[in-house]
């Protein structure tokens, strides 16, 4: 049986606990043989590392150390607001990753650093903490997704999509494939050797497994 390889991304997880959500991720990481998080498991523009560290979500932890998880920064879970605690979820954490399965080299990054990322000075990011910036894009995105659907809200990060492909196309010079997330915009365009991963948040689930087959899932979770 081909091992079952599972990336998925931006699961934007905080203080609070979503039940709903909890019980989703936990069938899902139980798909897995190995699992890799592609960046913003977790938001530092909503609470600190120990205080995700200490919540209900700390009840995936086990499961995710099981299924051997390999830990990807993302802009909203930087390195530098982690510690050595990251231990208690991940047997590795690191900016990039790259893994071969059934001959196929695959590179994995978060994506933030080759779209634009505004949220790089201290006074801006003491903003967004302060004045709870990501709670108010948080509630006009679910708006969007429930409003308007999955189609249309993976439009807004589309562009940045086609910027990730630019610069695999500037800088690759070899045959792998290229995760990245960041911009909640799902795709696999394999003949261009790109894939997002999505995002996991309002009821809706974006992710890559890898087997036998490359396959880029999307479904509703209640």
């Amino acid at each position: 049986m081909e091992k079952n390889t599972l990336i998925i991304s931006d699961l934007h997880l905080t203080h609070l606990f979503d039940k709903k959500k909890f019980t989703y991720l936990v069938n899902l990481f139980k798909k897995a043989d190995k699992l890799i998080i592609n960046g913003d498991l977790w938001s530092y523009f909503m609470c600190d590392f120990v205080d995700f560290l200490e919540s209900g979500w700390k009840k995936l932890f086990p499961l995710m150390l099981e299924k051997d998880c390999v830990y990807v920064h993302g802009n909203h879970d930087r390195k530098e607001w982690c510690n050595e605690n990251t231990n208690l979820f991940s047997v590795k954490s690191c900016e990039k990753y790259s893994f071969e399965q059934n001959g196929q080299l695959f590179n994995i990054q978060h994506g933030h650093k080759n779209s634009g990322n505004f949220a790089k000075n201290k006074t801006i990011i003491k903003g967004i903490r302060k004045y709870k910036l990501d709670d108010k894009s948080y509630a006009i995105q679910e708006t969007i997704l429930k409003k308007l659907g999955e189609p249309v809200y993976a439009k807004i990060g589309a562009a940045l999509n086609k910027k990730h492909k630019k610069q695999i196309r500037k800088h690759s010079k070899g045959q792998e494939i290229f995760i990245r997330s960041h911009t909640h915009s799902p795709e696999i365009s394999l003949d261009k050797r790109y894939i997002n991963t999505g995002f996991v948040n309002f009821g809706f689930g974006s992710y890559l497994l890898v087997n036998d087959q490359i396959s880029l899932i999307k479904e509703r979770y209640l």
